[in-house]
């Protein structure tokens, strides 16, 4: 028989650890802005004068303002599965580069043919 203070214990784990994990998935990202992510950092990597910090990533509600990750996820992994020569060669740093310079409100698409 199990002492009641270790049967108490046991009940109450369970919920706090499935609400810690889920607090550690709702942290990590969305899939959407985990593959912006890579791809951003890809871009980095690959394209020569891609102005950091100009691309977002975050995907949230502001008052009645829904905002999207400025890559699509279909770009972002179009973008992670090209190489640097890829990137350049087609002009995707380019466009990616227009983008970010530009003011923009809706998330960059068609930028990895």
């Amino acid at each position: 028989m199990q002492a009641p203070g270790r049967t108490l214990r046991a009940r109450l784990a369970l919920p706090l650890l499935a609400g810690l994990l889920l607090g550690l998935v709702v942290r990590c990202g969305r899939p959407e802005e985990l593959w912006c992510e890579e791809a951003i950092a890809h871009l980095e990597h690959c394209c020569a004068g891609l102005p950091g910090g100009q691309l977002s990533c975050a995907q949230y509600t502001d008052g009645c303002a829904h905002h999207d990750p400025d890559l699509t996820e279909g770009d972002s992994r179009c973008i992670a599965a090209r190489s640097c020569t890829e990137l350049v060669g087609s002009d995707v740093c380019g466009r990616v580069q227009r983008f970010a310079a530009s003011p923009h409100y809706e998330p960059a698409t068609g930028v990895c043919p």
